[in-house]
């Protein structure tokens, strides 16, 4: 058992440093070719795309960074029992898999950017400004992922129950799958909306207005994800039967699965209003208006799945 344990205790350890470095090194490596295709259409403005570049590497690299601290501090701490390995694996999926999508949606908004700042130099900081907002709101999953592991790792000297383990696996695993949806619709509008921004610089105003907006809406599942993963934690801190926690990881699962094609579909739409906008600013107000309004809808599938969560948690044990 102790072997078992401790081969537990350095995958978890093992697969948080190697999927968020993976992911980052995806990304980073993206990037730089925008970067170098970016100079090459317009070498006048290289400091620019330089500077530009130097700072989305440095935000993109957060993942890995977060991900390198958890594990060494995972490193000085180990389970005490089989139960405390599967709230470590919670850990592992709240930070893996996050981590890794990030390190690489994180470097698409910033890949459109750089060429939007060769074709429209005279606004090059506002692009950079633009860039840096998007990638910031990116990495929001990361951060619930990281606090949550906090409450977990803390928590690991006081499991003893095979439904406590399995209600913070559960935890971890709301807010790691849950949100790869989110994040992958993340990356295809915001990467839209950085090239739209190349495309007519009269419309930046409005692009931006949209954009933020929009990003709020596609990460909404996300937030539904974190109420349901840190409310299983409160739960968990006492011993729980076995039962309890297949149930808990049931709307953990149900959670996570239901933000999946809510959060691709949501980042779909906005892509293609942001499309038309650009080519039609004069209808901006209903061309935002009428994606705003989809996007309310799509997300109602998360509303759906967050209440079956929440009877599952709620509905006592016979």
């Amino acid at each position: 058992m102790f072997s078992a344990l401790m081969l537990i205790h350095f995958l978890v350890i093992a697969a948080i440093t190697a999927l968020t470095g993976l992911g980052v090194s995806i990304g980073q490596g993206m990037l730089s070719i925008s970067a170098f295709q970016a100079i090459n259409r317009q070498p006048a403005v290289k400091s620019d795309i330089n500077r530009t570049t130097l700072i989305a590497l440095a935000l993109t690299e957060t993942a890995a960074l977060l991900g390198l601290v958890f594990a060494i501090l995972l490193f000085f701490k180990t389970p005490t029992n089989q139960y405390a390995a599967l709230a470590e694996l919670g850990i592992g999926f709240a930070l893996a898999l996050p981590g890794f999508v990030i390190g690489i949606v994180s470097a698409l908004p910033a890949r459109s950017g750089l060429l939007s700042i060769a074709r429209q130099p005279f606004i090059g900081r506002k692009i950079t400004n633009l860039i840096l907002l998007l990638q910031s709101l990116i990495q929001t999953p990361l951060i619930f992922g990281f606090v949550l592991a906090f409450v977990i790792r803390a928590q690991l000297d006081s499991i003893t129950t095979l439904g406590q383990g399995l209600t913070f696996l559960a935890s971890g695993l709301c807010v790691g799958l849950g949100s790869i949806g989110p994040l992958i619709g993340s990356g295809i509008f915001t990467q839209n909306a950085c090239l739209n921004v190349g495309l007519n610089k009269q419309g930046y105003s409005k692009i931006l207005s949209f954009t933020v907006i929009s990003q709020a809406i596609i990460e909404t599942p996300i937030l539904f994800s974190g109420v349901i993963a840190f409310w299983l934690v409160t739960v968990a801190r006492q011993p729980l039967s076995t039962q309890a926690g297949i149930i808990y990881l049931a709307a953990a699962l149900a959670m996570a699965l239901g933000t999946l094609g809510a959060g691709i579909s949501s980042g779909r739409t906005a892509r293609a209003a942001g499309e038309q906008i650009i080519l039609n600013l004069n209808n901006y107000a209903s061309l935002s208006r009428t994606s705003l309004f989809a996007q309310a809808f799509i997300d109602t599938c998360v509303i759906y799945a967050f209440i079956v969560a929440l009877m599952l948690i709620l509905t006592p044990l016979a």
